[in-house]
């Protein structure tokens, strides 16, 4: 028994000393190797710091993201380096990455008013009250921006549908010079389809307070927007994009507004050139989606970082979606929070109701347009009421809707002309459908024209079905994809689809016009000669659409007999204008200016050759005569401006 104890007092001595040997310089080479790291982090920490400071947050950005492990464990060294990325994001204005970050540590926030009223804003923006709530929190009552809080703090109010507790909290308050435009617009916003004098006047101080402040034309847009204003609504929205051009919000507003005006082309572009960092999720969603209604963007989506927020899992999916494809209910599936995205995101909708069209479930489509969640607020109401009333037709053989629809639209702008003739049919409930509309709204072809005449030109192209257009169907039907094919396929696709349709005026016209702006003139020219006979509007355009083909050519003969040899376009202010030009483009002088001299009073063309000619021989009163007539037709025309101050110049030479 002795002896094994003392065998094993051996074996113990020995491992000591085994482990001594192997271990012991391992724990020297971890302490080194710490020292190191902790000695590195320091010099890279300052080094981070001096980045800031120097304005340079790119470089700042790949030292902190190096640090990510440290900063997801929340040690101490990883606090130190989550508050130089709030620094550095808040700097760069990243909002989602601050969004990000608050909702993984809001606490650290605390010390961070800037960052913090960044990540408010955007969650007042986004309409996001209780997020709104949380952040406020954190500098209830030890704010030291104020005046922007205060203005937060009124958006609250009306987000929750307070209007009087939010005009009475403005009209309690005002504040020290600019510190006082954030109330005082908010006030006219409020005042606006009211009062309309009252809110101008607020406008006004706050206008006077800083002119260049990118949210009083904000505001000012919303005003004449809300009232029909729209070209001037329009300016004041480009001049806040313009003053400040690197707010993605500015950039996204006047977006809204070209979509809002159905200017689709206009507002995918603005998301498609913010769709790098920083960039925002609502801009992703709104880019994927409209390319797929309106027009495809050529872009890599797999190659641009998806910004962070809460529509990531969203993106994903749109961005996984096949061409051609609206919807994929397996893939959605899996979506983490899909059920909400549901109900809280618009484009959910019109991909559902697309993708139901497009497998030819109308009870689906119609089921979703009447229990749609996003009716006052509808991208395109005109087309959704449309939808209801063709489903319904379908179904029922009325356009009369089974329930009421109460989407809102735009009593200022005129509806497309499919959409008015619904209208007008729908409202008299003992009108007849005529034959020819009848056809259509029968035909699976006639969604593909409803979102063709919505201005929704990929959508209306992958729910196109018939190769071959009845001719039973409206005359508007064939052109109109026609024109669609040409402008958003191919030319040869444009073509291949006029071979196979029934030939008409109409057709063969746009097929002409097609054509010529493609640049194949002659095949052009033969149409339109064929066309020009036609005692009818198709043969006015033909004839003058070829007169210009000819002078083009130099062919001026041919110009003359095109005009010449049809009635209506002779007899017309265009056909003798295009006459005048011909004599004056052969040389013919004297021809030209008693064809122009005869038309001045009708003419504006007229006027600006006499007013050049006149010009020419230094005949200044006449020449001013005839320049201040045309600044009465074109009252912003630069060059007729510079022509008038010439003109004065060589005139008071004179007197």
């Amino acid at each position: 028994m002795r002896k094994s104890g003392v065998l094993f007092g051996f074996f113990f001595f020995f491992l000591v000393i085994l482990l001594g040997v192997f271990f012991v310089p391992k724990m020297r080479e971890n302490a080194r190797d710490d020292k190191f790291q902790q000695e590195k982090q320091a010099r890279d920490y300052d080094r981070t710091v001096a980045l800031i400071k120097h304005s340079k947050p790119e470089a700042a950005l790949e030292i902190i993201h190096s640090y990510k492990g440290e900063i997801e464990s929340l040690s101490a060294g990883g606090i130190r380096w989550l508050e130089l990325f709030i620094k550095v994001s808040e700097v760069t204005k990243d909002i989602p990455q601050l969004v990000v970050l608050f909702e993984y540590y809001p606490e650290i926030f605390e010390q961070h008013e800037n960052a913090a009223f960044l990540v408010a804003d955007s969650y007042i923006l986004s309409n996001q009250v209780k997020d709104y709530k949380k952040v406020r929190a954190l500098w209830q009552g030890r704010e030291t921006k104020i005046s922007s809080w205060f203005d937060l703090d009124v958006d609250q109010f009306l987000l929750e549908g307070h209007r009087e507790e939010a005009i009475d909290f403005l009209e309690s308050h005002s504040f020290e010079d600019k510190e006082d435009i954030g109330r005082l617009v908010r006030l006219a916003l409020l005042y606006a389809n009211e009062e309309l004098k009252t809110a101008w006047k607020y406008l006004g101080e706050a206008y006077a307070k800083d002119p260049k402040n990118p949210d009083i034309h904000s505001y000012r847009a919303k005003i004449l927007e809300s009232v029909g204003k729209n070209t001037m609504a329009h300016k004041e929205y480009q001049a806040a994009a313009l003053l400040d051009p690197n707010n993605i919000f500015s950039q996204d507003q006047l977006a809204d507004f070209y979509l809002r005006q159905k200017q689709y082309p206009s507002a995918l572009q603005i998301w498609t050139d913010h769709l790098i960092p920083p960039s925002l999720d609502k801009v992703w969603v709104k880019a994927l989606f409209w390319s797929r209604a309106t027009e495809p963007v050529e872009e890599d989506w797999d190659s641009i970082p998806i910004p962070q927020g809460r529509l990531k899992p969203l993106i994903k999916y749109m961005v996984q979606l096949e061409p051609g494809e609206f919807w994929n209910q397996e893939k959605f599936e899996d979506v983490i929070n899909g059920k909400h995205f549901l109900k809280a995101e618009q484009a959910t909708l019109w991909l559902r109701v697309l993708d139901a069209l497009r497998l030819g479930n109308e009870k689906e489509a119609l089921r979703l347009l009447q229990y749609n969640p996003f009716m006052t607020i509808s991208w395109n109401p005109e087309l959704e009421l449309a939808l209801q009333r063709i489903l319904t037709y379908r179904k029922t053989g009325s356009l009369q809707l089974e329930e009421s629809f109460s989407g809102t639209g735009d009593n200022h702008r005129e509806l497309y002309p499919f959409f008015q003739q619904l209208e007008e049919i729908a409202s008299k409930t003992t009108s007849q459908v005529p034959e020819e509309l009848h056809n259509l709204l029968t035909s699976k072809e006639v969604f593909s024209a409803v979102f063709i005449a919505a201005g929704w030109f990929e959508a209306g192209l992958q729910l196109h079905v018939l190769p071959v257009i009845p001719k039973e169907f409206p005359d508007w039907v064939p052109t109109t994809i026609l024109e669609t094919l040409y402008k958003y396929r191919s030319s040869q696709e444009a073509y291949e689809f006029v071979e196979l349709q029934e030939p008409s005026p109409d057709l063969s016209l746009l097929a002409a016009e097609l054509m010529i702006s493609g640049g194949d003139t002659d095949t052009a020219l033969e149409k339109l000669s064929n066309l020009s006979a036609l005692d009818s509007d198709i043969g006015y355009r033909s004839a003058w659409l070829a007169s210009l083909l000819y002078i083009k050519k130099e062919d001026f003969d041919n110009a003359r007999d095109s005009v010449q040899s049809q009635p209506r376009l002779a007899e017309d202010l265009l056909g003798q204008e295009t006459l005048a030009r011909i004599a004056h483009l052969e040389g013919d002088n004297d021809l030209a200016e008693r064809l122009y001299t005869s038309l001045e009073e009708k003419s504006s063309e007229a006027r600006s050759y006499l007013a050049r000619k006149a010009f020419q021989e230094d005949n200044w009163k006449r020449a001013r005569e005839l320049t201040e007539q045309l600044l009465q037709d074109y009252p912003d025309n630069a060059m007729l401006k510079e022509n008038l101050r010439k003109i004065l110049e060589e005139e008071s030479k004179f007197n």
